[in-house]
């Protein structure tokens, strides 16, 4: 019997344990957050796509500086009167033949649009890639502002859960005093009353705790499940601040924002397409070389197989009677030619240069340059759009920062005096001195307060670290 019990009391532990290290294994940090987030962000992936593909676009530029090398291969069947491959003469015999050749080209000059072109794609690799990190920043900024709304309404439940305690205190102390006949049953409802309501508000702040959860999870795009936590962080806002000025926050944005490095590069790129366009107008110097060779069906030396001694046309006169002349005849036999051979023996090389000059194209190539040359005006403006938005917020940022700062500190002497309003209005009211009206008056501006404070606080860090953001610092 013991030793059921015992193996019972071990899997209860076993069960005890692994539930506590699942639940452990969903409780997100902020870091784990922001790094989920960003991996699995679609407007994060499509970036990443297009900076691979601007690589590529780069990489392909250096490489049309080399040289290109083709090779062909055709067959063909001439029936009829056609030449003959081989002898370059006429002929009426089908033909089978054979052509192959290898050919290679290389641009000596063409206004150097090809180097312009380079350095133009190299710059939108590199902007492609600030690209990458302007999302993950604002992908960062969305997580920030979700996991501090779970904080903020934790915070505001353990809150509204004190709130509860205090008024369950005073509603047991009512109800005894009721049953005595010591107070106005007036007294006992508001108390009730105001009970009631703080069990309401914590209720309303459940739900909307979970559904900042839901917000968040929807933004790391993972599901949601009931034991999904966020950990806690350091939310101790006394000595915010900054001891850099708006202006410098500026300067220093301008330096290390991707947004701005982005902009920047693309407009660098844009001016590198201007060239890279001016220089098609320019005539293109090419070199070539080019090694052919064929084979022709009814190509055939003629072959030696002998020799032998024949009476000729041709005649001599002795004594007034004529002879034949007797010659050495050579005799030959035509042997066709095997096709590899007549492959080595056909080989010929050509080597050229080209120069190309662009006289007349209706007028494409210049229109192309004016219409690169308005994308670096607009490019221009893009740049100047982000620093003067850039600008601008920081400067929201700073005076935000610094009005939240005056807030937290007021509130903070706010909550102080109606501590004070409300320990005498509770001990009026448990003397008998006092009404419940004026208990609650001061209990609910209490509760009002407090809770203002814990989401100026929260309101305090996010907007601290929006201007740490600017300031350089990193965000988790």
């Amino acid at each position: 019997m013991k030793n059921k019990i015992s193996s019972r009391y071990k899997l209860l532990v076993l069960f005890i344990i692994l539930s506590t290290q699942l639940q452990a294994q969903n409780v997100y940090s902020l870091k784990q957050c922001i790094d989920t987030a960003i991996k699995k962000n679609l407007s994060v992936n499509q970036r990443r796509f297009q900076q691979e593909k601007n690589k590529i676009y780069w990489q392909q530029s250096k490489l049309d500086l080399l040289p290109s090398v083709s090779t062909s291969v055709s067959q063909g069947l001439n029936l009829g009167r056609s030449i003959d491959p081989f002898t370059n003469s006429y002929t009426t015999q089908e033909i089978n033949s054979t052509g192959i050749g290898i050919g290679t080209g290389l641009t000596l000059f063409n206004g150097f649009s090809l180097q312009s072109s380079i350095k133009q794609r190299v710059l939108s690799w590199e902007a492609a890639e600030q690209s990458v990190e302007e999302q993950k920043d604002n992908i960062a900024l969305t997580v920030i502002l979700a996991y501090l709304q779970v904080l903020t309404n934790e915070e505001l439940l353990d809150q509204a859960k004190n709130q509860l305690a205090v008024s369950s205190e005073q509603l047991k102390r009512m109800e005894s005093m009721d049953v005595s006949g010591a107070i106005k049953p007036s007294e006992l409802s508001d108390v009730k009353g105001q009970y009631l309501n703080d069990e309401i508000t914590i209720i309303n702040t459940e739900n909307n705790i979970k559904t900042a959860k839901i917000n968040l999870c929807k933004i790391l795009n993972i599901p949601y499940t009931s034991d999904f936590e966020v950990e806690k962080m350091n939310t101790d806002v006394n000595g915010f601040g900054t001891a850099s000025t708006a202006r410098e926050m500026y300067d220093l944005s301008l330096q290390t924002l991707p947004n701005v490095k982005a902009a920047e590069l693309r407009e660098k790129s844009t001016e590198w397409f201007v060239k890279s366009e001016k220089g098609k107008l320019w005539p293109t110097l090419r070199f070539g070389a080019n090694i052919n060779t064929n084979y022709s069906s009814i190509a055939a030396n003629s072959v030696l197989t002998g020799t032998d001694i024949r009476a000729s046309n041709e005649y001599v006169n002795v004594g007034g009677t004529q002879y034949n002349v007797y010659k050495s005849y050579n005799n030959y036999e035509s042997v066709k030619i095997p096709y590899f051979d007549q492959i080595k023996n056909n080989r010929y090389t050509n080597l050229f240069v080209s120069l190309q000059i662009p006289l007349f194209n209706n007028f494409a190539l210049r229109n192309n340059v004016r219409l690169a040359k308005i994308d670096l005006k607009d490019a221009k403006l893009q740049t100047q759009a982000v620093k003067t938005a850039l600008q601008l917020e920081v400067e929201q940022a700073w005076e935000n920062q610094k009005t939240s700062l005056k807030e937290f500190a007021a509130m903070q002497n706010q909550v102080k005096a109606y501590e004070t309003s409300f320990s005498a209005a509770t001990a009026r009211f448990n003397e008998g001195v006092g009404t419940s009206i004026d208990y609650l008056t001061t209990k609910n501006n209490l509760d009002r307060v407090n809770s203002n404070l814990i989401i100026t606080k929260y309101t305090l860090l996010l907007r601290t670290k929006i201007l740490e953001y600017y300031d350089g610092k990193k965000m988790w």
